[in-house]
């Protein structure tokens, strides 16, 4: 009788897992690339509004309580978004 050799299932499992592991880290991998970007955008939206808020305050258009109004309105947008 001859003997069957296991090394092909053990090899066959190895590459089969490393193939679902490549994938799973590639979806990973996509993800936390879009939420990058999409963090990114809504910092320089918030940047933006805060440059025209602080060129409001700086031409005395805007008084300290609206500031104050616009910086709690962004706070809790800001903690939503994360």
């Amino acid at each position: 009788m001859s003997e069957i050799d296991p090394a092909w299932f053990y090899s066959s499992l190895a590459q089969a897992s490393a193939a679902i592991v490549g994938l799973i880290g590639a979806i990973l991998g996509s993800r936390i690339i879009d939420h990058i970007g999409r963090m990114r955008l809504e910092r320089n939206q918030i940047d933006m509004e805060i440059g025209n808020a602080a060129r409001l305050i700086a031409d005395r258009t805007v008084s300290l309580r609206q500031f104050e109004n616009f910086l709690r309105e962004s706070i809790a947008r800001d903690t939503e978004a994360i």
